[in-house]
């Protein structure tokens, strides 16, 4: 016999992600396909998506991962010769990125072939698909590969516990010359943080960003929603209270 408890449970996840759909499509027509604000501010977006994660609402507004945006700030004047992006979904970082810093390559992974295309179409709708280099699995000798080859590249990671593979110095020493922003999954590994916080303590400069709250009445476009609408409008749909670790070459 099915536990109550967890048919609620999966009733109540699928109402919700059924609402932010439609919260998604509204705000994709309120605000044209681009970003209302933040770090990423009028990238343009594709409605489509590869993964299951409902972040949409978030994204368009600008609200997403809010917490690294003053990080992103403050390394913008970084000289970085390329972007190495990998868990790249459907592009927000990879593309966004590719904004911050034109004139150099961005090198973007993911092992969804559709996360891939999508990806690919986001980057030409911005203006930035001719310096776009999208592959599948990123393994470590792929990663050492572009390090290499690369003066001062920026790193940013979201691959689901896969993050303690790649950023190894002893497979990928070139990682020392560096800067790299990773999400820490340790839902998945519990060791994950302090793994990456001690294999780099040496050779980068360190901050741990954790994610934070936020507040959808600051958001003009959620201010005629009620307040059940507005605050799926924000969820980012973790698991936990999960971490970045920012970590800048020395």
């Amino acid at each position: 016999m099915a536990d109550p408890i967890m048919v609620m449970r999966g009733i109540m996840f699928a109402t919700v992600n059924l609402r932010k759909e439609e919260l998604a499509r509204y705000l994709f027509a309120e605000s044209g396909g681009k970003v209302m604000a933040g770090a990423f501010k009028d990238m343009v977006l594709l409605e489509q998506r590869s993964w299951a994660s409902n972040d949409s609402p978030a994204k368009i507004m600008g609200s997403y991962e809010s917490d690294l945006h003053p990080y992103l700030d403050a390394m913008r004047n970084r000289p970085y010769s390329a972007i190495v992006n990998v868990g790249c979904a459907e592009g927000y970082y990879a593309i966004g990125l590719a904004l911050r810093y034109p004139d150099i390559p961005v090198y973007a992974f993911d092992i969804d072939e559709k996360a891939q295309l999508i990806c690919l179409e986001a980057a030409f709708a911005n203006g930035v698909g001719e310096r776009m280099v999208i592959g599948g699995m990123c393994d470590p000798a792929a990663l050492n590969g572009l390090l290499e080859a690369t003066e001062f590249p920026l790193l940013f990671l979201d691959c689901e516990a896969y993050e303690t593979t790649l950023l190894n110095l002893d497979t990928s020493p070139k990682l020392i010359q560096a800067d790299f922003i990773v999400e820490a999954h340790d839902f998945i590994e519990r060791s994950i943080s302090q793994t990456l916080l001690q294999r780099f303590a040496d050779t980068h400069d360190l901050h741990v960003v954790w994610d934070g709250p936020r507040n959808p009445h600051m958001i003009p476009a959620l201010r005629l929603m009620s307040s059940i609408d507005a605050w799926l409008a924000v969820d980012e749909g973790r698991p936990e209270t999960m971490c970045w670790i920012i970590g800048l070459r020395r």
